[in-house]
């Protein structure tokens, strides 16, 4: 890594040139994130001064970039006891001649003339990055501003300021004759993925040993941006946190894999402008083999959002209880590419994915499917022979013979194939969950006191699981008696939506007698509920009613 502090550092201190440099990179490579969060840092602790740093987005003249400049060392914080006292008496003595008790800043802003240039006169030894200049859309601007900051570095000796100018030199569209003028040199910002890694490895604690994945991941997919790559690193460590204790899963596999796919994740949404759908649903069959297993997080939306700046839950994001274990060869089958494994890895990885399919009696409902649809992919792709036994037309089967059990939170199936999402949505309504009386006791008390803000509404527990017939007639009474009208019309939001999945009238067809029952009671309040609010917002969850009986009917 270039140490860019020492070379700028230099250049202000070599007394043959104007103490003014240019910090050029292209556009989106980054560089105010580094100037803003790491340069900067270096340049105060060589200098032990304050660098002042100013961004010209929205200057329009050069006298709003001089009052930028002075209200930046007047205002934020004063270099020199012996200049405040001065400023201060001159205030004075312009206060007394205007009247008024005008602060410091009103003087600044409606200074002109003597008074302003008194003000950048004394304006000596200080540091000052300047940013944006390319944005400008005034060439002459751009000169006046840049010609300014060379009248102001031409001071004596020990009182030069020192300018370091952040751009684009490529865009900035100043004829090359006049910057080398005005730059004492021209220092270029084109980091590699090594030196990313390095200005951001500070970030990281439980990924610093992936090193070389991560700066493969960089260079591979061309992701080059400082700010988004923090944001990526920031955030893989959050989600890594969540598991970094539980020593039974295979850490690394885990680590390597949220590596690879928030990478993929940000290629896709910063550089190729991919919607979170988009990513999600492959619009072409060799990016649908890509994601063919569970190891392949770009089929959950949660990572998606997650990673593409949405707030959502850590803990809601991956399935703690579907994660793979350490000495698992099932497990490192299904969560790793085929070229990782070893021969004998890859074998005893086949012969427990043929017995989790076809001997064990008590297996996860989520991962049963996704064992079926990895075999299937294993054979078209000629890695092993088909096995009669575990062709499509006999999973159905297979799975009568089942006892599942399933994570309650994650009941999206990571699988591209819509033949077995089809399977896995008609099953997972034929076992019955076992909901303990807490969970259901927790549940009514968080609908009761605002469906707006319980789990029911803003999560996804109870997606893809009968939950409404497990409350009494009694508890639907007391919670329309306590819901507000905002509580009845996301009510009536959520049953809008909620029968709209594939084999609905099979998962939830438990939820039918209670769907009929809500139908009657809101038809009952309808009756008495006085004209208002509540009364429209009745009729809309009635409709809502209507609409989810037939669905669960027809």
């Amino acid at each position: 890594m270039q140490d860019y502090a020492t070379q700028i550092h230099d250049l202000f201190e070599d007394d043959s040139f104007p103490p003014i440099v240019a910090f050029s990179g292209k556009w989106g490579i980054g560089k105010t994130f580094y100037v803003q969060n790491h340069l900067t840092t270096e340049l105060v602790t060589k200098y032990d001064k304050k660098v002042h740093y100013l961004s010209l987005m929205g200057i329009t003249s050069i006298e709003d970039f001089k009052d930028l400049l002075v209200s930046k060392v007047y205002l934020e914080e004063k270099h020199d006891n012996t200049a405040t006292t001065k400023l201060f008496d001159l205030f004075s003595s312009v206060e007394k001649h205007i009247g008024g008790n005008n602060t410091i800043s009103s003087v600044i802003k409606g200074s002109t003339g003597a008074v302003k240039h008194y003000m950048l006169k004394n304006i000596d030894d200080e540091i000052f990055i300047i940013d944006d200049i390319e944005r400008l859309e005034d060439k002459s601007l751009k000169k006046a501003i840049m010609g300014e900051c060379l009248n102001l570095s031409e001071k004596s000796e020990d009182k030069k300021n020192k300018f370091l100018f952040v751009t684009d030199l490529d865009t900035l569209k100043i004829e090359q004759t006049y910057t080398e003028k005005i730059f004492s040199e021209v220092i270029s910002f084109n980091p590699t993925p090594e030196d990313l890694f390095e200005i951001l490895q500070e970030s990281l604690y439980h990924l610093k040993d992936k090193r070389a994945e991560i700066i493969h991941q960089i260079d591979s997919k061309n992701l080059t941006n400082l700010r988004v790559l923090s944001r990526l690193f920031k955030r893989s460590e959050a989600l890594f946190s969540e598991f970094s204790s539980d020593y039974e899963l295979d850490l690394d596999v885990i680590k390597n894999n949220i590596i690879e796919d928030s990478f993929k994740v940000a290629k896709l949404f910063y550089i190729d402008n991919k919607t979170t759908t988009e990513i999600s649903q492959p619009a072409n069959k060799h990016e649908s083999i890509q994601l063919k297993v569970r190891h392949s997080f770009l089929l959950n939306e949660d990572f998606i959002n997650y990673f593409t700046g949405s707030y959502i839950d850590i803990k809601n994001i991956l399935d703690h209880e579907n994660l793979p274990l350490k000495g698992k060869p099932l497990d490192k089958l299904l969560y790793q590419e085929p070229y990782r494994l070893s021969e004998t890895d890859f074998s005893e990885g086949i012969r427990e994915l043929k017995t989790y399919i076809l001997n064990e009696k008590e297996v996860h409902l989520k991962k049963f499917f996704e064992c079926c649809y990895y075999h299937e992919y294993l054979v078209s792709n000629g890695y092993i022979e088909q096995d009669k036994d575990i062709e499509y037309n006999q999973i159905s089967k297979i799975a009568d013979q089942k006892k599942f059990h399933n994570s309650p939170k994650f009941h999206n199936l990571t699988l591209s194939d819509e033949r077995y999402k089809n399977l896995f949505e008609a099953y997972i309504g034929k076992f019955s969950y076992i909901t303990n009386q807490d969970e259901l006791d927790k549940l009514f008390s968080s609908m009761e006191n605002s469906f707006a803000n319980c789990e029911l509404y803003v999560g996804n527990s109870y997606k893809l699981r009968p939950i409404l017939n497990e409350f009494s007639e009694k508890d639907w009474r007391t919670l329309f008696n306590n819901w507000t009208s905002e509580d009845i019309g996301c009510f009536g939001d959520y049953l809008f939506t909620r029968y709209e999945i594939n084999e609905s009238k099979k998962i939830f067809e438990k939820e039918k007698g209670t769907i009929r029952f809500l139908k009657n009671l809101i038809d009952e309040l309808l009756e008495t509920e006085p004209t208002g609010l509540k009364k429209g917002l009745l009729h809309y969850l009635n409709k809502a009613l209507e609409h989810s009986q037939d669905v669960l009917n027809n």
